[in-house]
C-alpha cells in the first residue's frame, strides 16, 4: 500500500497532510483506503498492546509514537484533527478508537487529550463532548489535563476542564504535588 510508505522518521503521507494542514490529500487518502480495506474483517487484529502492523494509516506510528491525529493536534490544525476524528470514529471499532485517543506518545508521555491540554481549547471540547475522550488520562509525569492546562498558563482551558463534573481535580503528579 504506497500510502504506507514511509520516510527516515517512520512518518506516512497522512503524517504530512495532518502536520501541515493539508486537507484535501488527507481526504483522498483516507477514501482510497476505505475503498481497499474491509475494517470490518480485521476488527480483531487491531491491537495497540501486542504491536500488530497497522492496518489503518489513521494507526501508524511515526519514529515517536506519533499518530496523524497528534500532529494535526500539536499543529493546531482544526479542519484536520475534525476529519480525522471523524473518520477514525467512523472507520474504526469503538474500542480502539479510544485505545488510540489514549495512546500516550513516547515524548512525555502525552496523548490526544493531553496535547489538546495544552493550549487548544476547541480540540478539548470535541475530544470531551463529541468523542467522549477520557478525562483523566495522565502523562508520564502522572500530570492530568488540569495540571497540564494550568502549568501551561490556559486560564480558559483550566476553567473548561473544572466545569466538566468527572474530572478528577484531587490527584497528585509522580512527585506527589
Amino acid at each position: 500500500n504506497y500510502l504506507l510508505i514511509t520516510d527516515d522518521d517512520s512518518k506516512t503521507p497522512l503524517h504530512f497532510a495532518a502536520m501541515e494542514g493539508h486537507e484535501w490529500p488527507a481526504k483522498f487518502m483516507i477514501r482510497h483506503e476505505q475503498k481497499h480495506h474491509n475494517y470490518v474483517e480485521y476488527e480483531y487484529q487491531l491491537n495497540f498492546e501486542k504491536k500488530l502492523k497497522p492496518l489503518s494509516q489513521l494507526q501508524k506510528e511515526d519514529k515517536t509514537g506519533f499518530l496523524p491525529i497528534h500532529l494535526g493536534i500539536e499543529s493546531g490544525n482544526d479542519h484536520i484533527v475534525k476529519y480525522l476524528l471523524e473518520k477514525m470514529h467512523k472507520i474504526l471499532p469503538e474500542e480502539i478508537f479510544h485505545k488510540m485517543l489514549d495512546k500516550k506518545l513516547s515524548e512525555g508521555g502525552y496523548n490526544a487529550i493531553c496535547l489538546a491540554a495544552k493550549n487548544d481549547l476547541d480540540h478539548l471540547k470535541m475530544l470531551f463532548e463529541d468523542y467522549k475522550a477520557n478525562v483523566n488520562v495522565t502523562n508520564n509525569d502522572g500530570n492530568n489535563i488540569l495540571m497540564i492546562a494550568a502549568e501551561e498558563n490556559e486560564p480558559v482551558i483550566v476553567n473548561y476542564i473544572l466545569q466538566n463534573e468527572n474530572v478528577e481535580i484531587n490527584i497528585n503528579d509522580v512527585n506527589m504535588h
